[in-house]
């Protein structure tokens, strides 16, 4: 459970007085220290800055900085934890901290050039070992490091790619030794993550201290979005058309979820998963609602060997059948290309001095840290004598994802003897330190910076700036920091009219945005939405009615058991509580229940347990989770609100004795189902998502219209005429048609009431008014030519709606009602078969599959 609560520290009234902050000593010796010089005194880049903090005093940096935790809540930034074992999933909030990371100017141009250099020589050598292989010919990479290795893929031999760009988007991981130098941890070089964090971070940092920004030299990151987005539209392998580009996510389990769907909208590209895709004759199209749509491009962040189960893993679900057939033929391109993933392996790294020299006729820019690949002599001699200082790791994995720790000398070195090829060995790092808060101290911590950078043409733009990750422990190997480490905002000191500073910072306008403003006619985007994502909004039409609807019923319980009603009984109750069990949502045994107290708390106690399907809490839970699916299509506040109710119900969960606090706290749960369904209708295009979103609430709205009416008709308990008043009062509170009923009738009369809530053509509560606007989008979805005027779904409705239209309440049939339930539930079979039929269901009770990713 993710906590709103906010927690308030106390910033430093002036950063140059340090607040206690010392230079740390660990315990294998010094540490680079980011903040003060060897002498103690601020470096001179961190001057502005501490400037701008102590202006702006303690009280003043902690109010912005709790409101910069609430945007990223509300936001929903995280990195989600394993949720396989879950539905509700471990979820945990990105941390953020307030003092941000310096690189001064001439700094950043060293590392600008060097990840510059390390991309161009990472891309040619893939290109190498998946063309010519001049490499392992000239013995400059031992061959057992690329045939020993489950990342290269001889299905990628001699297939060539648009442009050469093997390497489209490239991140690599950078520390600073002791001695002030930079050294690269490891490559990220299959699906890199991290660059839509680094620019959250940065847009939550320009909204909290505006200021700073306006006044400081702080480079912008808006270009480099821009030119990744003109970079991938030129791999495109068909010219003069405006190419469709996707982002193929393994789903919304997957660790960076919210960064993929935020770069997703961020770009204005498709997020897509494998089964929205599909190969036809050697052409990857998307199902949308409006028949195949064909795709140039693809960002994957689904692992090389899962991208297709007809060439690789066999029993991955993540990607899409015959893939490599249209890599093959050159319909398709990938960023980054298949077999990517070769390059990641740390046992590269002693060559790549050499490599460079070789391929670019330059000297490598800035080294690794020193590896030993232990199936050299010589190189496991050296590990085998020094295995106590070194870090041991799997020589074939990803580096930093798979570390490996054996509390037994004697078992490592019995396992480096029997299978050497198998492991490598880094030098311990002693990571550099940068001023981070803690339990409101400010206090030195150890740091890695992820660099970014996308081809552009033979060279590389890079990101001024990056993101910063705080590591928990002294040493680290690799990428690996613990998730609680948090991250920084990364300030690179640049002059924008400077002419010295390198082409890939001068690119950067003020923009966070990728979208420039021009004199042209913008071209208008296809926006044709996937069967998948169509099949997730109709549910989420259907739980937010669903949620709202039940709310609502258990409300007027409660109220009714709290004494609202004057002379309302038990007995008065017994509709609704017959309308839960119906559906699901209370226990059968509730209806025998004789007290008012008992039945209160069973009431409550159900509705707040998720260990049973459809309760309100599980119907909160389902709606968050797809509201997270189609994260890409929603607006900001549909998710904060979803967000909302998920942490109005759950503060319930863990002080469920207290009645008292959940009775009041339904008005708040009614009000944020209230406002979600508001967004909806008035902040959402009326395209074909937005109606079958309304289907979905309709078809929810007149299953529990017509049962909940149905119930009222057959009890029996009332036979005074003031009990009937009663009774149907209750009902129509229950629908909020309180006020409309008295705007056109003075008094309470079963015949009227039944007219209002069933037949009233102006009431939009009214049973025809939702068969009605069901009937109006069924007619108005995209059907073949060839298909009938009346198709099957659309003449189940009219023939429902015309039995509701001619009802006459005083002759009042529920035969009517049980037809509407029973053409409800065939109706949404219908238009799931029609519309939603994909490889899985990724809507209720979705399959549960572990996916790889890079890490951050």
């Amino acid at each position: 459970m993710v906590s709103d609560s906010i927690t308030s520290f106390a910033p430093p009234q002036n950063l140059k007085s340090h607040l206690g902050y010392r230079r740390k000593e660990g315990t294998l010796g010094a540490h680079f220290d980011e903040f003060l010089s060897s002498e103690g005194a601020l470096r001179p880049h961190w001057k502005e800055l501490d400037h701008y903090f102590s202006n702006l005093g303690a009280e003043e940096i902690t109010v912005r900085w709790n409101r910069a935790k609430r945007i990223l809540l509300e936001n929903g930034v995280a990195y989600n934890q394993d949720r396989s074992g879950d539905r509700q999933g471990l979820i945990r909030p990105w941390e953020l901290n307030p003092i941000p990371f310096c690189i001064s100017r001439g700094e950043w141009k060293g590392i600008d050039r060097a990840v510059r250099q390390r991309g161009r020589l990472l891309n040619q050598i893939l290109e190498d070992l998946y063309g010519k292989n001049k490499l392992i010919a000239d013995g400059l990479i031992p061959p057992a490091l690329i045939y020993g290795s489950r990342s290269w893929l001889r299905s990628c031999v001699g297939v060539p790619v648009t442009q050469g760009a093997r390497l489209t988007l490239y991140a690599v991981d950078l520390a600073r030794s002791p001695d002030g130098n930079w050294w690269v941890l490891s490559d990220r070089a299959q699906a890199p993550s991290g660059a839509g964090y680094a620019l959250e971070n940065r847009v939550v940092m320009a909204r909290v201290f505006p200021e700073a920004f306006r006044s400081m030299n702080i480079a912008r990151l808006g270009g480099f979005f821009r030119k990744m987005h003109e970079s991938l539209e030129a791999l495109s392998p068909r010219s003069g058309e405006t190419p469709t580009i996707v982002l193929l996510t393994p789903g919304p389990l997957n660790e960076t979820y919210f960064e993929q769907a935020y770069l997703a909208r961020h770009l204005g590209l498709d997020l897509v998963e494998g089964q929205d895709l599909t190969v036809r004759d050697d052409i990857v199209y998307i199902r949308t609602l409006k028949g195949l749509k064909r795709v140039d491009v693809i960002i994957r962040r689904v692992d090389d060997d899962y991208c297709d189960p007809l060439e690789f893993r066999n029993e991955s679900v993540l990607g899409v059948a015959g893939l490599m057939n249209a890599v093959r033929a050159g319909t398709v391109t990938l960023a980054n290309s298949l077999g990517s993933g070769l390059i990641q392996s740390s046992t590269l790294e002693p060559y790549l001095s050499k490599i460079s020299e070789s391929l670019l006729g330059e000297k490598l820019l800035m080294p690794s840290v020193a590896t030993w690949w232990c199936g050299q002599k010589r190189e496991r001699e050296y590990v085998l004598n020094h295995l106590q200082r070194l870090v041991v790791q799997p020589a074939f994995d990803f580096p930093g994802d798979f570390p490996q720790s054996f509390d037994d000398l004697a078992e490592l070195r019995n396992k480096i003897e029997h299978r050497p090829e198998m492991f490598a060995a880094k030098e311990g790092v002693r990571l550099s330190q940068s001023p981070d808060f803690r339990g409101g101290v400010l206090e030195p911590r150890s740091m890695v910076l992820r660099v970014f950078a996308v081809r552009s043409g033979d060279d590389y733009i890079v990101m001024p700036g990056g993101l910063t990750r705080m590591a928990d422990e002294e040493t680290s190997h690799g990428a690996l920091i613990k998730q609680s480490g948090g991250s920084k905002d990364t300030w690179v000191d640049f002059e924008e009219e400077s002419l010295t500073v390198s082409s890939s910072i001068q690119s950067q306008s003020q923009s966070q945005s990728p979208i420039q403003v021009t004199s042209s006619r913008p071209k208008r985007l296809d926006t044709s939405l996937t069967s998948r994502t169509v099949d997730n909004l109709f549910w989420f039409g259907r739980y937010a009615e669903r949620g709202e609807f039940s709310t609502r019923v258990t409300r007027t319980i409660i109220e009714g058991l709290a004494g609202n009603h004057g002379s309302l009984s038990l007995d008065y109750l017994r509709p609704l509580i017959r309308t839960l069990i119906h559906f699901g949502q209370i226990a059968p045994e509730t209806i025998q229940i004789k007290t008012l107290e008992e039945l209160r708390s069973s009431v409550i106690l159900r509705m707040l347990n998720r260990e049973y399907s459809g309760t309100l809490i599980d119907v909160v839970d389902r709606l968050r989770e797809v509201v997270t699916t189609v994260r890409d299509q929603v607006t900001h506040d549909t998710w904060w609100i979803a967000n909302q109710l998920s942490y109005c119900l759950e503060s319930q969960t863990s002080n469920n004795k207290n009645h008292r606090a959940f009775d009041l706290n339904l008005n708040q749960v009614l009000l944020h189902f209230s406002a979600l369904n508001g967004v909806i209708v008035e902040n959402r295009n009326h395209d074909f998502g937005w109606r079958f979103i309304d289907i979905g609430r309709r078809i929810e709205r007149s299953l529990y219209s017509a049962r909940i009416v149905s119930e009222f008709m057959l009890d029996r308990s009332a036979q005074s005429e003031h009990a009937q008043g009663v009774l149907f009062q209750t009902l129509l509170d229950v629908f909020d048609a309180g006020t409309t009923y008295q705007d056109k009738y003075n008094e309470i009369h079963r015949e009227t009431v039944i007219e209002l809530l069933l037949c009233d053509e102006v009431n939009p509560r009214s049973l025809v008014g939702q068969l009605s606007r069901i009937l109006e989008h069924l007619l108005n979805i995209p059907r073949e030519q060839d298909e009938s005027y009346k198709l099957p779904e659309e003449r189940l409705v009219l023939k429902i709606l015309n039995e509701v239209r001619l009802i006459e309440s005083s002759k009042f049939d529920l035969k009517v009602l049980q037809n509407v339930e029973g053409v409800m539930g065939e109706l949404s079979g219908l238009i799931s078969r029609r519309f939603f039929t994909h490889l899985r269901t990724s809507s209720v009770g979705h399959e549960k599959i572990l996916t790889l990713s890079e890490s951050i």
